[in-house]
């Protein structure tokens, strides 16, 4: 079944229409608006030949193909409406996905919901908290950090055979949520009064998890690798005059990093002493992770995708 479905989308997808939509999106990421509303749209619309079945979340999570079937799905249907979305497909396993590492326990929703898995916090609270801050990094194998990976190679392995599947469907990194989501969903409720209780616990616990994430990030560009054709690389700043942040404009006017200090740096990796790093912002690895931690905000290959993604939701 799913050969035919590659097939199907690989007849379908069609380079001159998607290029001209992914040059909307480009446009819009890199902050170059036009003078009407963002609204983008491919110039035709492209049914499918075959019929398409609809996979369910807990189905997809046991098989590997069923996988690739409920993500390629959301592409047909883009295709055959003529949206403005990017064909893009992640690793589809929940927000849960970094807190496993630590040792969250997943847990499913009922299969008639169609909802992604969750996680309870950790058993132990603070106790365990700091046993994880003995440890320090976690096997990024562990939890369902295995699984994302294998999945991330089977798409690849997939598409390579069909060059528009390559091409025009975007592989992007899956949900890791963000290093105090991250946080919050290990810690539990009582996060909200230890903000005040035991700031510096959850300082060192908040490093911890975006060193974590950083080294996810950079194992996940070396089983995806980014494309360079969706925007500035990952090391090319944005110009300061298109709209960032205070911070970001402060690291490139001085040329240096403005993390902050006890924070961890993945140029060394080190924890940062005060003053602040001095490291050039243009060399800094930290920018690799996707986070904007405090590096300069930097573009990525995932950008587009995943704009176009929450957008047209």
């Amino acid at each position: 079944m799913i050969g035919s479905l590659l097939k199907d989308l690989e007849r379908r997808i069609d380079p001159q229409v998607e290029e001209e939509l992914l040059q909307q999106w480009k446009a819009f990421a890199d902050g170059r608006p036009g003078d009407e509303v963002f609204s983008p749209k491919r110039r035709r619309a492209s049914p499918p030949g075959v019929e398409w079945p609809h996979v369910l979340v807990n189905d997809a999570l046991e098989d590997p193909q069923a996988m690739v079937v409920q993500q390629l799905e959301m592409c047909s249907k883009s295709l055959a409406e003529g949206s403005g979305a990017l064909p893009a497909v992640r690793c589809n396993y929940g927000t849960a996905i970094l807190p496993s590492l630590f040792g969250a326990e997943i847990f499913l929703m009922d299969r008639e919901i169609d909802t992604l898995p969750a996680c309870r916090p950790l058993e132990g609270g603070v106790d365990a908290v700091k046993r994880l801050l003995d440890r320090g990094v976690p096997d990024l194998e562990s939890g369902q950090g295995g699984l994302v990976f294998r999945m991330g190679e089977h798409f690849m392995r997939l598409f390579q055979e069909y060059p528009n599947l390559s091409q025009y469907v975007h592989v992007y990194h899956p949900d890791l949520q963000g290093p105090l989501n991250v946080c919050e969903m290990l810690w539990g409720g009582p996060l909200y009064v230890d903000f005040y209780d035991k700031p510096d616990l959850i300082k060192d616990f908040l490093s911890l998890i975006v060193e974590t994430y950083i080294r996810f990030m950079r194992r996940w560009d070396e089983v995806v690798p980014r494309r360079s054709s969706l925007g500035p690389t990952r090391r090319q700043a944005i110009p300061r005059d298109e709209g960032r942040t205070t911070s970001d404009a402060r690291t490139r006017s001085t040329g240096r990093c403005s993390m902050a200090a006890g924070s961890w740096c993945a140029t060394t990796p080190r924890r940062i002493s005060r003053p602040p790093c001095t490291t050039s912002s243009f060399d800094c690895m930290t920018s690799d992770c996707s986070l904007s931690w405090g590096a300069g905000r930097f573009t990525s290959a995932d950008e587009a995708i995943i704009l176009s993604r929450r957008s047209l939701a």
